[in-house]
C-alpha cells in the first residue's frame, strides 16, 4: 500500500484498504472452495485452476506503468 499510495500521492489508499479489506473476507470461506476444489480436481476437473496463482510467479513491483493503462482515481 505505501509503494502504491507514494506513487499517487495518497489517492490509492482508500482503494487498497477496501482491496485489503475483501481479501481478508474472501479467507473466511475459502477453505469450503479449498474442499470442493481438492475433490473436483482429484476428478480431473481443473476448478479454479487459472483463478489463482503462486505469488513467486507475479512480477515484481514497478513504480512505471504501461502506456496504455489508465490509472487516474476519482477524487
Amino acid at each position: 500500500m505505501p509503494r502504491y499510495a507514494a506513487l499517487t500521492g495518497d489517492k490509492s489508499i482508500p482503494f487498497s484498504k477496501k482491496l485489503i479489506r475483501s481479501e481478508k473476507t474472501a479467507l473466511l470461506g475459502s477453505w469450503i472452495f479449498d474442499s470442493i476444489g481438492d475433490k473436483l480436481q482429484a476428478k480431473g476437473v481443473p476448478y479454479m485452476k487459472e483463478e489463482f496463482v503462486e505469488i513467486s510467479l507475479v512480477h515484481d513491483f514497478s513504480a512505471h506503468y504501461p502506456k496504455e493503462i489508465n490509472f487516474e482515481f476519482p477524487v
